[in-house]
């Protein structure tokens, strides 16, 4: 198969997949609201003297900084619901394009396979944000303690 076809099926994918954060305002993820008044907070942290008698961050190296690190930047550009849906979408993207770049990687080819992994983008609310992945591929239970569903209905509910 050619790159110029995959790549080509690859946006068509992500745009279906993309179509649930673009089409509501608040985007239903599990904890999502949370995250987005943490955005709204660092990014309006350096300006506000009133914030900055309340809060301060206190950084340390943890795998779900991202979009601590992106957003308030991305709010210098975009509204912050904008940039928080860039973010989102970013990070759909790249789950996706990881599984395609690693099988083209280890086989020297593009095939259609790895974009199955569009298939759980949409795998329901418990996904996070700043962390990408986690619970999508790890099947651990959720902050509240219900377990996801089994795998084939987490696909097919995102179909």
């Amino acid at each position: 198969m050619s790159a110029a076809r995959f790549w080509s099926a690859f946006a068509v994918l992500f745009l279906l997949a993309a179509l649930p954060v673009l089409s509501v305002e608040l985007p239903p993820l599990f904890d999502y609201p949370n995250h987005l008044a943490r955005m709204d907070l660092l990014a309006r942290l350096p300006g506000s003297e009133a914030l900055q008698r309340y809060y301060e961050p206190h950084w340390r190296v943890i795998p779900n900084l991202g979009m601590d690190l992106v957003v308030p930047t991305l709010v210098r550009f975009l509204p912050l619901a904008w940039a928080g849906k860039a973010f989102v979408l970013a990070s759909l993207a790249l789950l996706a394009a990881g599984p395609a770049l690693v099988h083209r990687a280890a086989t020297g080819r593009w095939s259609l396979w790895p974009l199955s992994a569009f298939l759980s983008s949409g795998s329901g609310s418990r996904w996070s944000p700043s962390r990408p992945g986690s619970r999508l591929w790890s099947g651990t239970p959720a902050a509240d303690g219900r377990s996801p569903p089994p795998w084939p209905w987490r696909c097919s509910s995102s179909i």
